[in-house]
């Protein structure tokens, strides 16, 4: 197991820090822990795809660790990847990916 920290930043921005974001990688699968600002290019540093994300975990709702989850699921449906992501956290999550009226 490999755990890369991707960003341990706070809400007032900081040109050196990017916000709240943990890789968690075993073998191939690769588990996202938030989604801070800056995650995306994160993960390219990294030299991790964005398509090869399997499962996101949100700890909480602060703006801080959800600001960049749209941009992960926006970005990996233009890089062609259609596959269902899986997107565990708390009560109140589901309003941030889900765009449909029936929440």
């Amino acid at each position: 197991m490999r755990v890369t920290l991707l960003g341990t930043g706070c809400p007032p921005p900081n040109p050196r820090r990017r916000g709240p974001a943990t890789l968690v990688s075993h073998g191939d699968e690769r588990l996202l822990v938030d989604a801070g600002s800056g995650v995306t290019v994160q993960l390219a540093l990294a030299g991790v795809r964005i398509v090869d994300l399997h499962r996101i975990l949100v700890t909480h709702l602060h703006s801080d660790h959800v600001i960049d989850l749209g941009h992960i699921l926006l970005s990996r449906w233009i890089l062609g990847q259609n596959a269902p992501l899986e997107v565990l956290g708390p009560a109140g999550l589901r309003a941030h990916v889900v765009s449909s009226p029936d929440r």
